[in-house]
């Protein structure tokens, strides 16, 4: 970017029609920049809804995201300021007693202190009634008990010795 500034390239001087044009550019690129900053959070921090609310593509705030640091930082400090926003209404609504928001703060900021939601695995019965089963059926569960339980080579073997 430096070189468009100077009017050079690769040691050549370029061409003055050129030189304006690349200027124009910079200052049409910088305009949307800051279009988009201020797009940004009245769109919910959402990159598609102001990418199509400034009529650019998502692929050009992807490159000016990895290429402009001022803007990476102002787009990321945006983020932060919703998490901020987000936390203040939540604590806001744990203080007017909701209890969603009691529950999912406890699950998310409470685990040290044991608020957490358990899986309770309850294993299968020790015994099955097979005979339940039609005989198909039985192959069936035969041949996935035997395709789950050993290697890949050994499964066709396994099926073709029960016949």
């Amino acid at each position: 970017m430096a070189e468009r500034k100077t009017g050079k390239r690769n040691g050549k001087t370029l061409p003055i029609q050129l030189i304006k044009a690349n200027e124009i550019r910079d200052k049409k690129t910088a305009e949307n920049k800051a279009l988009f900053l201020e797009a940004y959070a009245s769109k919910a921090n959402n990159i598609s809804m102001t990418c199509k609310a400034i009529g650019i593509g998502r692929t050009t705030f992807h490159d000016w995201y990895r290429e402009d640091k001022e803007f990476r930082q102002a787009v990321d400090d945006a983020k932060e300021g919703m998490l901020d926003l987000a936390e203040t209404m939540l604590m806001s609504e744990i203080k007017n007693g909701n209890i969603a928001a009691i529950c999912f703060f406890l699950k998310t900021q409470g685990r040290r202190r044991g608020y957490v939601e358990h899986q309770i695995y309850e294993p299968p019965p020790a015994e099955y009634d097979l005979s339940k089963l039609t005989r198909e059926e039985r192959t069936q569960l035969y041949k996935l008990t035997v395709k789950a339980t050993t290697t890949e080579g050994d499964t066709q073997a396994a099926i073709e010795a029960h016949g």
